[in-house]
């Protein structure tokens, strides 16, 4: 008897087993041919429209931003100051 007969089995062997490369099967390669055709379409479709409303959502930011500049640099309005609900009114 070897020694290797002898030996316990190894219980994480069954919950390892070899890993063989296969090949891709064709259908999976055409789906995915399909798939990139699609997407470079809508890219090019959808992606003007994207960049559009993104512009435009900006631009808001940049408004709203200005306000908030305008606020604090023409007002005395402090950030920590008390307001007369704060101050026990």
């Amino acid at each position: 008897m070897s020694q290797d007969e002898n030996a316990e089995p190894d219980p994480l062997r069954d919950l390892e087993p070899p890993i063989a490369a296969v090949p891709l099967p064709a259908h999976v390669d055409e789906l995915r041919e399909i798939a990139d055709a699609q997407a470079a379409y809508f890219d090019a479709e959808l992606q003007p429209r994207i960049d559009s409303h993104i512009a435009v959502y900006q631009e808001a930011v940049n408004t709203l931003i200005a306000a908030h500049r305008a606020l604090a640099d023409e007002t005395n309005i402090e950030l920590g100051a008390d307001t007369r609900w704060r101050s026990g009114r």
